[in-house]
């Protein structure tokens, strides 16, 4: 089995079952995430960090099980692996037609201070996104948009589905969500509810 020659460098799984696993093959560090939120951007720049220091070449992102979560962390992420800086993210009000986009501000390096484009935020590697079916909300964003900014995406098409979510409960303590106000879009326009669609489609390649 090939994964077996995968080797795992930290694997944590929190309360809250978010897990996020860092590993490496060959010359390639492969970052693996369930959700977007504040513990995703930390153990984000650990895999960075590492890969790094060990000395990979490429770093690929496991989006496929992400069911979303933070704009902001999803946006971070972006901000860092891309060669122009993304610092706006665009989107549709589903009621009214609006559209805005919201300007942000990135502490790279983590260290508690802003301090602009002279933040110590440098790696040099081939970057790729994987997906499938089970990237949803930002998990479907961040797909979306790396493959705007060039790129590539592995996998299937992602799920599509990036409206603000709202959840309720029933009398009866059921938990249900719903679209809520806006529509995220592309930085060039049209939203981004399709999907990304891969470069290399393996599961054409496994039929």
């Amino acid at each position: 089995n090939l994964f077996d020659n995968y080797q795992a460098i930290f694997d944590v799984q929190t309360e809250d079952d978010n897990r996020y696993r860092y590993f490496e093959y060959d010359n390639t560090g492969i970052f693996s995430y369930t959700n977007y939120n504040d513990n995703v951007v930390r153990y984000f720049k650990r895999a960075l960090d590492t890969a790094k220091a060990h000395g990979m070449k490429n770093f690929i992102f496991d989006d496929s099980d992400n069911g979303g979560g933070s704009t902001e962390s999803c946006m971070y992420m972006l901000n860092a692996i891309t060669k122009e800086k993304r610092d706006e993210f665009y989107y549709v009000g589903t009621m009214t037609g609006n559209q805005t986009y919201e300007k942000l501000d990135y502490d790279m390096d983590q260290d508690g201070v802003f301090e602009g484009d002279d933040e110590d935020f440098d790696y040099d590697f081939n970057y790729a996104v994987m997906c499938s079916q089970g990237s949803f909300s930002s998990g479907n964003l961040f797909p979306c948009l790396c493959k705007e900014a060039g790129i590539p995406i592995i996998g299937e098409q992602s799920a599509g589905g990036t409206c603000n979510l709202v959840f309720f409960k029933t009398d009866l303590g059921s938990q249900y969500s719903v679209s809520a106000f806006r529509t995220f879009n592309y930085q060039k326009g049209g939203n981004v509810e399709a999907g990304a669609q891969p470069d290399y489609d393996i599961t054409k390649k496994n039929s």
